[in-house]
């Protein structure tokens, strides 16, 4: 008896690319069902599909709830972007979700239970075949999840694998699969160090690869709807494995023989020539028409002006730099907020008045992920030295600053223009000290060189990187609407009216008042910002002085 099994991992973005392969749910859903058709192969997620994305930052993730329940995966593990709009959020995301088990085992609260409603493991017959199927996820991207509450432990994944494979056993598995959000070497640990499990289906990195670690095949099935595995399994004990670590170049037809168990592999890329399941692409445009609404609703108000124009966020401290500022380095308790002024890209002014999440999305229309790493203070003054030394030019390197504050000279050299750098909140600021080690919170870009700041490529280690931040327009949606008033949820009502159209969970629950994850709260609830300059950046010897 064969079992077969279709993995794909990490989705953000539900539309077709312009290059093969071009992905898109459509498309990939047309492969899924040939396989689940031929094959009823059991179809198993590795995690990450609510953010980061331009249409999550607005739809909050609920975009994915239709595409994810119509895919029709058996089981899931969750990973740390499916964290990213709030705790609340992710339960309802994994509620709505709920044609399958979503699975994290070795992350529990302080009192010792699973979080938002996730289940350690799930046993399942295909085929005639029993398989035990567990959840684990590494420790690493732990301290990237912002949400989550005080007293969250950590368990080790290979000792929490070990315990269940043995329970899944018991139970009658016959095969027992890991499926992971994890880096290939936390993977690897598991596969050398776990006992009682045969496949690691992972996610988390967004390549495509396969490894061969201890007889154990460790699959990572690429990202964004662009490839996916079909694995033929068969039941089989061998003594003719090899324990070494291994990468494998999967074609189609590539066999891996483990302890137990013999595999087959067929990768798929989705490419343009495979045409679009109807159904599918039915949601996606809904999904896209429901966007162009959603992006005129208001997010909250603000008291004061946005003023994003180049000539202002290029050249001088501003207030909108200031706001995504403090929220990058709050958000991860870093000593320095860092943000190119080439980040903030709609040259315009908004407010006062109300704000929309198309306004932000205008703002920072791209995926920045917010990057955090520690460096030397004589680093980050070099850093700082470049991000002023193009000025009066309107150059993207001028930084927007939070924890920081500093007089500069435009009169100087380039390089020597710092008078003065202080590190702090206002009120407890104290010297940069160029022996010390700083957090800074920043964007990927600059943090591996661009714009000049190769200072930044001598950074000690990254604490946060750009697979794991949150995007700046993620940042200011949180802001206003994790902090508002939560309403009581009538979930009776909800679901009554969406019971009948996959489409209808997605447009119902951004669209109700009542949803944690709503656009549409009443105004009166909606909070108010008023962002202001504050002095961080004093610039001494213009032609203004």
């Amino acid at each position: 008896t064969e079992l077969h099994i279709v993995h794909f991992n990490d989705v953000y973005e539900i539309t077709p690319s312009s290059r093969d392969p071009v992905g898109g749910a459509a498309r990939f859903q047309t492969v899924v069902k040939q396989l689940k058709e031929e094959y009823s192969a059991l179809t198993v997620f590795g995690g990450d599909a609510f953010s980061p994305s331009v249409v999550s930052s607005v739809t909050g993730g609920t975009h994915m709830i239709p595409i994810l329940n119509e895919l029709g995966i058996d089981a899931a593990t969750i990973g740390n972007h499916d964290f990213d709009f709030g705790m609340k959020a992710a339960v309802h995301l994994l509620e709505e979700t709920n044609f399958f088990p979503w699975m994290m085992a070795n992350v529990v609260d302080k009192e010792g239970k699973l979080l938002v409603g996730c289940v350690p493991s799930k046993l399942i017959d295909r085929n005639g075949i029993k398989v035990g199927l567990l959840g684990v996820v590494e420790k690493e991207w732990m301290q990237t999840v912002t949400c989550f509450p005080s007293g969250v432990q950590y368990l080790d994944q290979a000792e929490t694998a070990t315990k269940l494979a043995a329970k899944l056993r018991e139970e009658g598995a016959q095969i027992v699969i890991a499926v992971t959000h994890s880096r290939s070497d936390n993977d690897a640990y598991l596969a050398k160090n776990a006992k009682g499990i045969d496949l690691i289906l992972g996610g988390h990195d967004h390549d495509y690869y396969v490894h061969h670690v201890n007889g154990i095949p460790i699959l990572n099935s690429g990202s964004n709807y662009k490839q996916l595995t079909h694995l033929k399994v068969t039941l089989e004990d061998s003594d003719d494995f090899s324990p070494d670590q291994m990468d494998i170049d999967v074609g189609k037809g590539t066999e891996l023989v483990g302890p137990h168990v013999k595999f087959e592999l067929n990768r798929f890329d989705i490419t343009s020539d495979i045409e679009p399941d109807a159904k599918m692409e039915e949601i996606v445009k809904g999904v896209s028409d429901i966007m162009d609404k959603l992006k005129n609703q208001p997010l909250g108000t603000t008291e004061s002006v946005w003023d994003a124009r180049a000539e202002i966020v290029r050249t001088q401290e501003s207030a909108v730099g200031n706001f995504v500022a403090d929220l990058m380095r709050e958000s991860y308790s870093a000593d320095v907020g860092f943000l190119q002024g080439g980040s903030i890209r709609s040259n315009d002014t908004y407010g006062p008045g109300e704000l929309t999440m198309g306004d932000t999305m205008k703002m920072f229309p791209f995926i920045d992920s917010t990057v955090v790493f520690e460096i030397q203070g004589c680093y980050l003054r070099e850093a700082l030295e470049n991000g002023f030394s193009q000025y009066p030019k309107h150059e993207g390197r001028f930084p927007q600053l939070s924890g920081c504050w500093v007089v500069v000279d435009v009169s100087a050299e380039p390089g020597e223009r710092l008078k003065d750098v202080k590190i702090g909140l206002a009120g407890s600021q104290e010297p940069l000290d160029d022996e010390k080690l700083y957090t800074v919170a920043s964007k990927g870009y600059a943090m591996n060189g661009g714009d000049g700041f190769t200072s930044f490529l001598k950074k000690t280690r990254v604490i946060v990187d750009e697979e794991n931040g949150l995007t700046s327009a993620t940042l200011i949606r949180n802001e206003f609407l994790l902090n508002r008033v939560a309403y009581a949820f009538n979930r009776q009502k909800r679901v009554a009216a969406i019971v009948n159209s996959a489409l209808n969970i997605f447009k119902s629950t951004v669209e109700a008042p009542d949803s944690p994850i709503s656009l549409s709260a009443p105004q009166d609830k909606k909070k108010s910002v008023n962002i202001s300059v504050e002095g961080r950046i004093k610039l001494i010897g213009t032609d203004n002085e």
